[in-house]
């Protein structure tokens, strides 16, 4: 036996050696190898050509079954036998039937060398009959996949095989046609032709190729050229004939004005596509075998020069040598003879041809002859060439092609991928055909992918998708994928795909989209005129204009803005828009527009030009906003600025008019007391008495008017209030007035000065009287109200919360919408003169801001008035003591009182007065001051009654100061500065004692009283 290749499976080193020392010299020459893991195993097998595999039956890691897994999986034929000692009967039958040899004992070796003789010839055999069938099968698909129908055929005519294209040209399948006599389905003439063929080559005569017209089974004639050649048996008897035929019927149709010996001529060249030759098992050839009928009739050698090697001579120079060199290899190895040259035509023309020979063996396997086909591949190359020019030509369109462009099968792997794939696509790998999308991609995404490929793949039409992806700086974008089916005729399923990044594309749209989102939700009106049209007509309108003016987008489209305006446009404003439009220039105007409904209101109109790349004019874009509210809050603001100045005026004179009554007042009170009712002195007194009354009133009138009314807040029960007003109402609204009240019952506390809140109450009492003039309803109501958001919104001088509604509704004439806009003005009455002030209205205004609250009126001519009042409900609860009581008994105090008052005749009033009712009284004439005046006093200090605005350091600020270094003292604030003035300060609040100027003796004493008696 030649050198035998023998892969050890073992761990065990020894034993491996005890099996290689039974080897030697039995079995001729030993090439083998030592594994032990898998790993080891499929590297040796793909390093060489093996003749047998010993295994051992367990090694670590690793068995017996694992490695003839790996070893049939590897080489089906090689043979594979266990050699172990420690298996039992089962395993060695599961063993056998999984595809082992033979086992041994590793105990008894004495049959290893015979059984690996057996078995390397076996695997020798095995792999020998593999390829003996593989060539069997390699000449059979030349047969069948000629393109010349190749018939088979006893010496009788019995047909024994019928090709593909034999098939094709006749429309007789090979069911039908093996088995059966060829002349049963030929004409006569035909029939002559082939029995003649068939007789000369039974008797060894050469025929030559030769034209027939048999019948189609649709019965069509046909031209058809045959070639009838000999098959021999292992012995050269004639067995049966090969015929090759060509369907010439076009080409014949094609060459019909030839002469006929030149039809015949080119019909023979151009039909043998092939050209079937032998040649000895030396390879050279001898007595011109190698031509049989064709080789010569295709070159023009003859047979002298086909001898030996001349026929190399019919090839052309450049392949002769690689020619020769596979010849002779193929001799050398008794391998099949392949390969591909030019050969010179008879007319000197090189045709490329495939040639392919095989050995005939006989039975002991030695070469008897050797059978060859040259087949003319001309076509097929000129067609392979175009097909890669297509391909290159493809490629470069593809790969230049600003769209990805893959293909891939139904698993998921690329097959497939252009330039600009790989280069749009971040990628783990730089060539993506052969992989996976799922190494590809996240997962996720390669889900996405997939999934619209098995679609495609299924449904076989044409999808359109929008898919992610990884784009190459690793963002992730958003692709336009156009998949569809590609044909497969039984193969794999494949599915090619377009696309291209819309990424951007897409998020112009959601920007476009949502632009027209919020044009379409805004509130303004957006008007888009085409300046280059006559009259510059509207060609949009947006959803806010049609809101805003009634009119659709169909029924503003071609006309211009001026239907919009009407009688109280002003026609200079009109003018400003027409020059701008000229001019090409924006303009901003203000103006009164029209809605469909004839309702006026202000328009703020922008109009701006809109220009091409060249800086011509091509639109104008107008934006329109209701600015009917903002010009009404315009006009409140200037109110409530005159209210304001008044209220600079009043408060700039408010300290120093206060003080000074404050001092009249006071010694006026004083002087009273001491007067006897009878003394002649006693009115002069009480005229000085009133006149002071009176300035203090008109200062309050003044100061309510801009808001800077002195309150003294507190937290108060309206309820209460109003049931207190009602009392006094009843005698000022008149018999013919019906007056009801509606109190909701746990209304919520309200922080508020309940002398100016009846103030309010009288002066809308009034008004509604006097709206009244042949008598009524006047109702009175109050109500718990949370404001929320939307309220809040529609009533801008309101804020969230609770809050108390004061209604007060008549039945009177009512007021048109002209005098609403005025009625809070200062000293505007539509009563006549002598009548009315003008200053009811304004006043109750000016209260109720200053609790911080608002009012609200709703009003027509003929349907009477109602006034709604809100105010901001407080946390604390009522004080049930929010009006004072004058005691009975005389007030008294024993207490220190430190005064500090910078008017000097205030400060000595007070201190007269507080003296007068018994409290001990330090002086200071300022903040300062006063610090040092309770730092030098040694006993307790039990009152700060200080004025509130001073120079240097104010009564907010020194409240504090002592407090910290007296925590018991307690703190009255006086002050004839306006109510900002004071809340500036930080001292009015809810829970701060305030006495505001001017004030009566009585009132000093008893606030001093109520201050010192709170409690703590």
């Amino acid at each position: 036996m030649s050198t035998v290749s023998v892969l050890i499976v073992e761990d065990v080193v020894d034993d491996a050696t005890l099996m290689l020392a039974e080897l030697q010299g039995q079995n001729g020459d030993l090439v083998w190898q030592r594994v032990e893991s898998a790993v080891e195993l499929r590297s040796a097998l793909a390093s060489r050509t093996w003749d047998i595999v010993l295994s051992d039956y367990s090694i670590p890691g690793f068995d017996a079954s694992a490695a003839l897994q790996i070893v049939r999986t590897a080489d089906p034929d090689l043979s594979f036998v266990v050699v172990s000692a420690a298996v039992g009967e089962v395993q060695t039958i599961a063993l056998m039937q999984s595809g082992a040899n033979d086992y041994l004992f590793k105990g008894n070796l004495k049959r290893l060398s015979a059984v690996v003789e057996r078995e390397v010839r076996d695997t020798r055999q095995r792999r020998a009959h593999r390829a003996a069938l593989q060539q069997v099968r390699r000449l059979a698909s030349i047969v069948h996949s000629s393109s010349d129908g190749i018939v088979g055929l006893e010496l009788d005519g019995t047909i024994t095989s019928w090709n593909p294209a034999a098939e094709q040209i006749s429309g007789w399948s090979a069911a039908e046609m093996v088995g059966t006599n060829l002349y049963q389905v030929t004409p006569e003439h035909v029939t002559a032709l082939l029995r003649q063929a068939l007789e000369r080559i039974r008797t060894g005569q050469k025929v030559e190729s030769f034209e027939t017209t048999p019948l189609r089974k649709d019965g069509t004639q046909f031209t058809i050229s045959l070639l009838v050649s000999p098959v021999l048996n292992e012995d050269h008897v004639v067995v049966g004939a090969a015929i090759v035929g060509r369907d010439f019927t076009e080409h014949h149709r094609q060459q019909s004005a030839l002469q006929q010996g030149e039809v015949r001529y080119r019909t023979l060249i151009e039909a043998i596509s092939e050209i079937v030759w032998t040649a000895p098992a030396s390879g050279e050839v001898t007595d011109g075998l190698l031509g049989l009928p064709g080789w010569g009739v295709f070159t023009g050698q003859s047979a002298a020069e086909i001898n030996g090697w001349g026929w190399l001579e019919a090839v052309h120079p450049e392949d002769r040598e690689h020619t020769a060199k596979v010849w002779s290899a193929a001799i050398a190895q008794g391998g099949i003879y392949r390969v591909e040259h030019r050969l010179r035509r008879r007319d000197g023309v090189y045709r490329n041809t495939a040639v392919r020979g095989v050995p005939v063996l006989d039975n002991d396997g030695a070469i008897l002859e050797w059978i060859g086909v040259h087949t003319d591949i001309t076509e097929q190359k000129e067609v392979e060439q175009s097909l890669r020019n297509s391909e290159e030509r493809f490629r470069t369109f593809m790969d230049n092609s600003p769209a990805l462009a893959w293909v891939a099968d139904v698993s998921g792997r690329v097959l497939y991928a252009n330039a600009t794939y790989r280069q749009s696509l971040q990628l783990p790998v730089s060539d993506p055909v052969g992989q996976s999308i799922f190494g590809l991609f996240p997962k996720e995404i390669a889900q996405i992918h997939l999934q619209s490929t098995l679609e495609v793949a299924a449904s076989k039409r044409i999808v359109e998708v929008i898919e992610p992806g990884i784009r190459a700086d690793g963002s992730q974008g958003e692709f336009l994928v156009y998949k569809f089916p590609i044909p497969h005729d039984g193969e794999e399923a494949a599915v090619g795909a377009m696309a291209i990044d819309v990424t951007g594309r897409n998020r112009a749209q959601k920007a476009l989209l949502l632009r027209d989102r919020a044009i379409g939700a805004t509130t303004q009106g957006i008007l888009i005129t085409d300046p280059t049209l006559d009259d510059n007509p509207i060609i949009y309108a947006s959803p806010g204009f049609t809101r805003l003016t009634g009119y659709s987008a169909d029924e503003a489209f071609g006309r211009n803005c001026r239907f919009l305006q009407g009688a109280d446009t002003d026609p200079k404003s009109v003018n400003r828009l027409r020059k701008a439009v000229r001019a090409g220039e924006a303009c901003h105007v203000e103006m009164v527009n029209y809605k469909k409904d004839g309702k006026s209101f202000w328009n703020e109109l922008t109009i701006t030009p809109l220009r091409d790349a060249e800086g011509q004019l091509t639109h104008f874009v107008g934006v329109q906003t209701d600015v009917t509210e903002r010009r009404r809050m315009a006009d409140q603001l200037r109110e409530a600025q005159k209210m304001e100045a008044i209220g600079q005026l009043a408060g700039g004179v408010a300290h120093d008019f206060n003080n000074f009554l404050t001092v009249i007042n006071g010694y006026s009170d004083l002087l009273l007391q001491r007067l006897f009712p009878d003394d002649p002195h006693r009115e002069m007194v009480m005229q000085i008495r009133r006149a002071g009354e009176h300035s203090a009133h008109l200062t309050d009138q003044l100061l309510a008017l801009g808001r800077k009314q002195m309150v003294a807040p507190r937290v108060v029960d309206v309820n209460r209030i109003v049931r207190e007003g009602v009392r006094m109402l009843r005698g000022v609204l008149g018999e013919d007035i019906e007056l009801k009240v509606h109190l909701a019952s746990d209304l919520w506390p309200v922080w508020v000065d309940p002398g100016l809140l009846q103030q309010v109450l009288m002066n809308l009492a009034v008004n509604a009287r006097d709206a009244m003039l042949v008598g009524g309803l006047l109702t009175i109501e109050t109500s718990n109200l949370q404001l929320d958001e939307a309220f809040v919104r529609d009533h801008p001088e309101s804020q969230l919360g609770k809050h108390v509604l004061l209604s007060v509704t008549d039945t009177g004439m009512g007021m048109s919408t002209e005098t609403l806009q005025r009625v809070f003005e200062p000293f505007f009455t539509t009563k006549p003169p002598g009548k009315g002030t003008g200053l009811g209205l304004s006043v109750v205004h000016g209260i109720v801001r200053q609790a911080h609250g608002h009012v609200e009126i709703e009003s027509s001519v003929g349907h009477g008035a109602t006034v709604r009042i809100y105010f901001p409900s407080s946390q604390h609860a009522v004080d049930e003591h929010d009006y004072p009581i004058i005691p009975a008994v005389e007030i008294r105090g024993v207490e220190t009182v430190l005064l500090v008052e910078d008017e000097p005749g205030v400060r000595a009033l007070s201190q007269h007065i507080l003296t007068s009712h018994g409290f001990q009284v330090l002086t200071a004439s300022n903040g300062q001051e006063a610090i040092a005046v309770a730092a030098k006093y040694p006993g307790r200090i039990d009152l700060l009654v200080t004025d509130v605005v001073m120079p240097e350091l104010g009564g907010g600020k020194l409240a504090e100061q002592l407090h910290r270094q007296r925590p018991e003292i307690r703190v009255l604030f006086t002050s004839g500065y306006a109510d900002d003035a004071v809340v500036r300060h930080g001292v009015l609040h809810e829970l701060v004692s305030f006495l505001p100027k001017p004030f009566t003796p009585l009132a000093l004493a008893l606030k001093a009283r109520e201050v010192l008696d709170a409690p703590s």
